[in-house]
């Protein structure tokens, strides 16, 4: 009985009817899937190839291969049902049912066959297809660029291209942005000019140069160049967490440059006042100056809080956040070393001065049009600018008058005061070397009525030392 029902559908495959069905059927299906690639890879805008065709149709004529062969199973399957039904009419509905489910072909076995053929010829299509498009583009390069020099490569085939493209242009990022950084600190470089003379006498006895405590022995330059690495280092972090919280919100940025510019004063000041409260300390010109500087960082605040960079609650959180622990700090680094602290805040006031300069250069045409704002007429042109000249101490008194005709120039003098204090800062480092621009001019050493006892000291260590040698 077996070999009679194969031998039935051995013969029924071989009709002549049934193998032209099935040629037309797989030629319509090979048409088909060469005309939706080809519409497919056109809208892709990748080229059509002959290989690519082939591959595609190679691919879904197997998968429409293998649906011919579960479709004939079928076939097969209910033309012996229809046989039994013929020759024996009392076949009971559960053999028929039997004989109908006994076949392992399913709806989700037809349905992954099928999503796996179009993946398949999909991707191979489209893989194809970039292939031939990049070896093509790369052939008319080079023989455009090169003269017909022929790829080393024959496939071109990179599969980690992508990411070391990705490397190489992160590598590029960095390099301009270094480039730029450097040429930012260049063109904004602050001149230091020579501060007030320092407590020097008259003439240079002989012998003295090495016992100079002006001059820094051998021994603590190393200690320099190391405070001057961490304040660099330091300065630099603070800058780049800056720009990634405020990145292109400049009054934002302004308003915390601020806050956080003005803190290292009020610790010089709070130190020089614990320093003179214990008899260490009569220097009245460095607490005059730094309340100067003070002073005009507080009206600095003043500006960008009318222009609007305190209008986010979190902007005023993270600023003065900042200040408070950067108060702290600025108080042990001073009373541990004021160079340093004095160096460190130089770099802040640098960092400060690079920062308006390069907000002045990119907006300078959209700044002229907008008016100065009240906080900066009040204090620019007021007629007492006697601690405007204070904190200005490589200037003389009156000799820099601001000019305020609209936001463009507010930002110029805000620049213009960041450099001075920079210089003023320079000149702090020196120790004993700052004078008050309104100091008595002309004081003689050998005038005992001009002359008024000072006590100072370099750090607390330095303080204590003294009072306990007295």
């Amino acid at each position: 009985m077996v070999v009679r029902r194969l031998g039935g559908a051995g013969r029924a495959l071989l009709t002549l009817p049934n193998i032209r069905r099935r040629a037309s059927n797989s030629w319509a299906a090979v048409c088909d899937t060469f005309f939706s690639t080809k519409q497919v890879f056109e809208n892709h805008r990748i080229v059509f190839t002959v290989g690519t065709s082939i591959a595609s149709v190679l691919t879904a004529w197997a998968g429409y291969s293998l649906r011919q062969v579960h479709q004939s199973r079928i076939e097969r399957r209910l033309e012996s049902i229809e046989s039994s039904l013929k020759g024996n009419h009392k076949v009971e509905h559960e053999e028929i049912k039997k004989i109908v489910t006994s076949s392992n072909i399913s709806a989700p076995a037809c349905v992954a066959t099928a999503m796996t053929t179009m993946v398949v010829g999909y991707t191979l299509g489209w893989r194809g297809g970039a292939w031939y498009a990049r070896r093509a583009f790369r052939r008319e390069q080079q023989k455009m660029m090169m003269g017909h020099m022929k790829s080393q490569n024959r496939w071109h085939w990179r599969p980690f291209n992508r990411l070391q493209n990705s490397l190489r242009n992160s590598r590029r990022r960095l390099r301009v942005e270094a480039i730029r950084t450097q040429r930012e600190k260049q063109g904004a470089e602050v001149v230091v000019e020579e501060s007030a003379p320092a407590r020097a006498a008259a003439a240079p006895l002989d012998g003295v140069g090495a016992d100079d405590p002006m001059v820094p022995s051998s021994d603590e330059s190393w200690v320099v160049r190391l405070e001057q690495s961490f304040n660099i280092f330091a300065t630099d972090s603070v800058i780049m967490v800056l720009k990634g919280v405020y990145g292109d919100r400049y009054y934002a940025r302004f308003f915390a440059l601020e806050t956080i510019a003005r803190v290292p004063y009020f610790a010089f000041i709070s130190v020089l006042h614990l320093y003179s409260t214990f008899g260490w300390w009569r220097r009245a010109d460095y607490i005059k100056v730094h309340f100067a500087q003070s002073w005009n960082e507080f009206h600095h605040l003043l500006i960008m809080e009318e222009l609007g960079g305190n209008s986010l609650w979190i902007d005023c959180f993270l600023a003065r956040f900042m200040a408070f622990f950067y108060y702290f700090v600025t108080v042990a680094m001073y009373m541990l070393s004021p160079r340093m602290a004095y160096h460190f805040s130089e770099c802040v006031e640098r960092h400060a001065y690079s920062t308006y300069d390069e907000y002045l250069k990119l907006h300078e045409e959209e700044l002229k049009r907008i008016p100065a704002p009240e906080a900066a007429l009040n204090y620019y042109l007021n007629e007492d600018l006697y601690l405007f000249d204070e904190f200005q101490a490589s200037r003389s008194p009156g000799s820099r008058r601001p000019k305020i005709d609209n936001l463009y120039d507010v930002f110029v003098n805000i620049r213009d005061d960041e450099a001075e204090h920079c210089k003023t800062m320079k000149a702090c480092q020196t120790h004993g070397n700052l004078r008050s621009p309104h100091s008595t001019p002309n004081c003689l050493e050998d005038d005992t009525e001009c002359v008024i006892p000072e006590n100072d000291c370099e750090g607390i260590v330095d303080c204590v030392k003294k009072s306990l040698t007295k």
